[in-house]
């Protein structure tokens, strides 16, 4: 929550708001409480489910702790094609897609007739995804006008960082265009700040903090 005097211009005018920089500490994980799932459902059983401990994997590390973790279950990373591949010595299996919030990570289709296994074996249907976080969403309490292609009925973000770094690195951003938000108000006191996936999701910083700058400009309407 940033407060700061009563700004107040006449209404002929309104207030902007910008972004000028931020220093976001990449200590959040790529696997959390809303992606850590996977449901396996064998043939005239029900299913079972798993839960990947939260935390940053790469594809090796996250196909050996499938393989340690689930039983009678081998995951195995192909480089070339970026896609997992699951055995299981048990037989026939399907991934359940309602039930497994892991999808994306596993490279898993969103129909379940997809995930089913033929022999024992499933391959992913696409590439891997372990990325993910790839933006952060810079969001206020006001309504800006902008959307986003994943919240489109959400237009209050003030900006979109890109996360180019790797995990327990520092974000860093910088207006490249001095781009400002419209806040189609012209009186303010304080302006609320909260930071977010690019799914909506809140970032958990893991009691690390962020260093943000705004800027407020006052302009004319047209």
């Amino acid at each position: 929550l940033f407060t700061f005097p009563y700004i107040s211009c006449p209404s002929n005018f309104y207030i902007n708001i910008s972004v000028v920089n931020a220093t976001i500490p990449f200590s959040f994980y790529q696997i959390n409480q809303y992606n850590q799932t996977i449901a396996i459902q064998y043939t005239g059983f029900d299913p079972v489910f798993y839960n990947i401990n939260i935390g940053n994997y790469n594809a090796n590390q996250l196909a050996s702790y499938i393989t340690t973790t689930i039983p009678n279950f081998v995951c195995t990373y192909n480089s070339i094609t970026n896609k997992f591949k699951f055995v299981s010595t048990l037989g026939q299996f399907t991934i359940l897609t309602a039930q497994t919030t892991a999808r994306e990570l596993l490279g898993l289709s969103p129909s379940d007739v997809q995930n089913i296994s033929s022999g024992g074996i499933l391959n992913s249907q696409y590439a891997i995804n372990l990325a993910s976080v790839r933006t952060i969403q810079v969001r206020s309490n006001y309504n800006t006008g902008n959307i986003t292609t994943l919240e489109a009925n959400t237009q209050n973000d003030l900006a979109s960082i890109p996360v180019l770094t790797l995990p327990n690195s520092l974000i860093t951003y910088t207006n490249p265009n001095n781009f400002r938000s419209n806040l189609y108000v012209n009186e303010i006191n304080n302006i609320q700040i909260q930071l977010l996936t690019q799914d909506g999701i809140p970032l958990d910083l893991n009691n690390q903090y962020f260093n943000i700058t705004l800027q407020i400009d006052i302009v004319q309407f047209v």
